[in-house]
């Protein structure tokens, strides 16, 4: 339902990229169950694998990483269309894996052809969701902030250290992330 407000009530095509600042906050684990919860509410939603560097959602979900993935897609070795994958968990629910990883990730993510798949997914699913590596770690979930409409960052009890609430408090600040 905050989703629902958090984009301004648009109905199609919304893309909400999940991030956080360390690794092991459930940025991964948070992607699959509100993709889940999502379909499960009739909204026909994709997971997109953009961690480059340690990808998760296709292990969790116990889905096999022999398909091409993004990484194939933003080369140019394979279609878009042809990196789709079901979840195996719900009809309304797939997943785009990384394919193999890359060494040069952040760069991958600034060709032009991640534009024209955010673009063409918009049109053809309700919810698109961006699983990207910590963002105090590596750069990559700013560089792909600017396709998404909102930003969920995640936050562990126990685990994320307290002095990373200054630096989540200057993102905001210097209004870095949607």
């Amino acid at each position: 339902t905050n989703l629902h407000y958090l984009h301004n009530k648009k109905e199609k095509g919304r893309v909400t990229l999940l991030t956080s600042s360390i690794s092991g906050e459930g940025k991964s684990f948070i992607a699959n169950n509100l993709g889940a919860a999502l379909a499960l509410s009739g909204r026909k939603t994709i997971i997109l694998e953009l961690d480059l560097r340690k990808p998760q959602i296709l292990k969790s979900l116990n889905l096999p990483n022999k398909t091409a993935g993004l990484t194939d897609y933003l080369n140019a070795e394979a279609a878009k269309e042809d990196i789709i994958q079901s979840s195996g968990i719900h009809k309304n629910l797939d997943v785009i894996g990384t394919g193999p990883l890359p060494s040069n990730p952040s760069e991958l993510l600034e060709h032009t052809r991640i534009d024209i798949l955010l673009e063409w997914l918009r049109s053809e699913y309700d919810d698109i969701l961006i699983d990207s590596p910590p963002l105090h770690l590596v750069t990559d979930a700013l560089i792909l902030s600017r396709l998404c409409d909102i930003t969920l960052y995640v936050i562990r009890h126990n685990w994320t250290f307290k002095t990373e609430l200054q630096f989540i408090e200057q993102l905001n600040r210097d209004k870095k992330l949607p």
